[in-house]
């Protein structure tokens, strides 16, 4: 990843500005959750300004970020799997997480819709799947107990969820509530639980000055503002894209249970198995509707087979070394749905997209055609493929060169030392792309019902207070998509204090530019 650098990308380039907007942000000294809003946690952000701070500004800082947090975690995933699972499937485990958090592309798409769009939420699986390793399996016994090592893991996971997405962490601190109900319970476990996350969090302020409540008050935002009956169609539609597998590990379930059944068992000794799975996979297909609006690949659905795959191990290894026995058919019979039809699915389709990534970058990525590299230093390794049909947030995903280069060509025309820029739209792509300190403009981007809506929303100082010029895109009325009402939305909410404090100074085929009125009169020198 480092070698072939960022990946072209052939969907949710906007998404991947966002990304660099934040890290630049926090490049510049701007704190995240007090200088600027975000309901989505600082983790992802602070990854690729630490990609800047290694590499400079550029779309390489983003491969660069995932790098090192595939280096932090996967030695650290198989240090927690390999105490708990077979040595084969421990090593699948691992390298199933592996390719989940840096495949370049957001889960449910084709492999050739390259992007890193929604990295957090691969983030996220991986993170709450170490969660789920640690609550729901002890260690074996060749491992030892360690309870301190695995509640000052379970700690710092927690912490790191937190940081990434509030939906997780909820997910996660469940769990962890339901886990201290478990036969394998340990007061030095809990303890060491609150200690890892306590020293996660006092670091992180430490370190990055990011408050602790000035976060939960980003997140009470965005919940105070998103539409609870949006949220549960994506339940409806999330469960119904991933009913055949939850299908599969109900079979198992059944056969598993059969097991206890034929042994003599009562049927509550199966309890524990239905119980963990239910837990995972509610848990699964609530955080797809809620994060992704619920798509047919969800890789912690896998987690609901495999975990309980185990339970069912340990508790019947006898029985399972008798090549005739019903429990070794079972487990065979369970661990043949369980691995193709999760595990191998997404992990062969996230390998076809990393290798079909790398082919391009050294194939393609030469012989680019020039007209459509982007009109600023630090965009310029940002490659938006030609021939897409998808559609943006204000234009179709092909065209986002030539009207982000509109718009540059635009700024640059009229930018003036220390000029601080905003983007009445979904996020600023300009501060970062010409290396200005960035505005302290309220939310780091903008999307209807899930960071403001109508009645909810920063007020226009707080918004445009620190900004010297606006830039508003002109969407494409071919097609509506949800960014086109949000601009509507804001400009509605903030067009009168827009009109008494900023003129209109120039135009494009795809843009608008304001100038506060107060530096209205007179040219500085241009940059």
């Amino acid at each position: 990843m480092l070698y072939l650098g960022p990946v072209s990308i052939g969907r949710g380039a906007w998404d991947v500005v966002v990304l660099l907007n934040g890290a630049w942000r926090i490049l510049c000294g701007q704190v995240p959750n007090m200088d600027y809003h975000s309901p989505l946690g600082p983790l992802t952000f602070l990854l690729v300004a630490l990609g800047m701070k290694a590499a400079g500004p550029s779309a390489a800082a983003i491969p660069i970020g995932i790098v090192f947090l595939a280096g932090c975690l996967l030695p650290w995933a198989w240090n927690i799997a390999s105490s708990r699972f077979p040595p084969v499937l421990a090593f699948v485990y691992v390298l199933f997480s592996g390719l989940l958090l840096i495949a370049p592309r957001p889960l449910g798409t084709d492999i050739r819709e390259t992007s890193y769009a929604e990295f957090y939420n691969r983030e996220g699986d991986v993170l709450i799947a170490l969660i789920f390793v640690l609550v729901f399996l002890p260690r074996l016994a060749r491992a030892g107990k360690k309870p301190i090592s695995d509640g000052v893991s379970i700690g710092i996971l927690l912490a790191l969820i937190f940081y990434c997405k509030a939906t997780y962490f909820v997910v996660a601190f469940a769990t962890v509530l339901l886990g201290t109900a478990l036969p394998w319970r340990c007061w030095k476990k809990h303890l060491s639980v609150a200690l890892g996350f306590t020293g996660v969090c006092l670091t992180t302020r430490f370190m990055f000055h990011i408050p602790f409540f000035s976060y939960l008050h980003d997140i009470g935002t965005s919940g105070h503002v998103q539409a609870m009956t949006t949220r549960m169609q994506f339940l409806k539609y999330g469960a119904s894209q991933n009913l055949p597998w939850i299908y599969f590990i109900f079979v198992s379930l059944l056969l598993w249970t059969y097991v206890d059944y034929a042994s003599g068992s009562t049927l509550w000794s199966s309890a524990g198995l239905w119980l963990t799975a239910g837990w995972i996979i509610g848990a699964a297909v609530g955080l797809g509707a809620g994060n992704s609006g619920g798509v047919a690949e969800n890789p912690l659905i896998l987690m609901g087979g495999l975990i309980p795959l185990e339970q069912f191990r340990r508790r019947n290894q006898e029985q399972i070394k008798v090549a005739s026995g019903l429990a070794r058919l079972a487990y065979l019979a369970a661990l043949m749905i369980i691995l193709p039809h999760f595990c191998f699915k997404t992990l062969v389709t996230d390998a076809e997209a990393f290798a079909y990534a790398s082919a391009w970058n050294l194939v393609k990525r030469p012989s680019f055609d020039a007209s459509r590299t982007l009109h600023a230093g630090p965009l310029r390794d940002l490659r938006v493929r030609d021939g897409l049909t998808s559609i943006g947030p204000y234009w179709y995903t092909r065209d986002f060169p030539s009207k982000l280069n509109d718009g540059l060509d635009l700024l640059r025309k009229h930018l003036r030392a220390g000029d601080q820029v905003t983007t009445l739209g979904y996020t600023d792509p300009f501060s970062f792309a010409f290396g200005l300190k960035p505005c302290r403009d309220a939310n780091s981007w903008w999307d209807l019902n899930m960071d403001f809506n109508r009645s909810y929303f920063p007020a226009p100082k707080e918004f445009l207070g620190s900004a010297t010029l606006v830039m508003i895109p002109i969407y494409d009325l071919s097609y509506r998509a949800a960014a086109h009402e949000t601009l509507d939305v804001m400009m509605g909410l903030y067009k009168d204090y827009l009109q008494q404090n900023f003129e209109l100074v120039d135009a494009s085929q795809a843009w608008m530019l304001y100038r506060r009125r107060s530096q209205s009169s007179g040219r500085g020198p241009n940059l």
